[in-house]
């Protein structure tokens, strides 16, 4: 077993899911399957991963160009160009309002995810594949007219103290396509890891909106 395989599988001890490895047009993938019901294929967002999840749209790209704040786009830099332990660590830094708290919080799961992500970035394609998925996806706009064309209802969850993508994007966007916005007080563009308990809340409370909707 590599390294990497070990390191993902302590990653993922103790969720409810099934670990799979599926061939997508010659490429093996890392896919994590859980739940019951119709399927739903989820893909995460650059420097990150399917330990990552809840479902809705969180601090997400695509609603406007990506100019992230001055701080966090030199963190974000630095990281690509020299993906280690301590550019790993920086730009932790601005994903979160306080990172210490969340480490503490995460006790040694913090460890296993923070292993697993710099020994994936090892591997000869993944930071190739990483520039690929941001170009394509992350750095440009999803066209207005797509998005007004999403006739599903819609959250938005937000951390006020994002810097990646600002509260005033999510604003904005609910302000345009009718879309309920829930923020988060202290807390960045993570708030699963960074405000669990207030991100459940929140989540609960976009959930029972949008069954009033249907």
């Amino acid at each position: 077993m590599r390294p990497l395989d070990e390191t993902r599988i302590a990653a993922t001890a103790g969720l409810p899911v099934e670990d799979r490895r599926l061939e997508c047009a010659g490429v093996t993938t890392a896919v994590l399957v859980g739940g019951e019901g119709p399927p739903v294929v989820l893909l995460h967002g650059p420097v990150a991963n399917a330990l990552h999840w809840r479902l809705v749209l969180v601090d997400t790209l695509g609603l406007t160009s990506f100019a992230p704040a001055p701080r966090f786009g030199a963190a974000l830099n630095a990281f690509l160009a020299r993906p280690d332990g301590a550019t790993y660590d920086d730009l932790w830094r601005v994903c979160t309002f306080d990172l210490d708290p969340l480490r503490d919080a995460m006790g040694a799961r913090w460890g296993a995810l923070r292993r697993y992500t710099l020994e994936l970035l090892e591997e000869p394609d993944a930071m190739r594949g990483l520039g690929a998925l941001m170009e394509a996806f992350a750095l440009r706009p999803i066209p207005a007219e797509q998005l007004a064309r999403i006739a599903v209802p819609t959250a938005l969850v937000w951390g006020r103290q994002d810097l990646a993508t600002t509260l005033a994007v999510a604003q904005a966007a609910s302000a345009r396509y009718g879309w309920p916005l829930h923020v988060i007080d202290d807390c960045a563009d993570e708030p699963p890891l960074e405000r669990p308990e207030a991100f459940l809340a929140v989540l609960a409370e976009a959930i029972d909106r949008i069954e009033v909707t249907r």
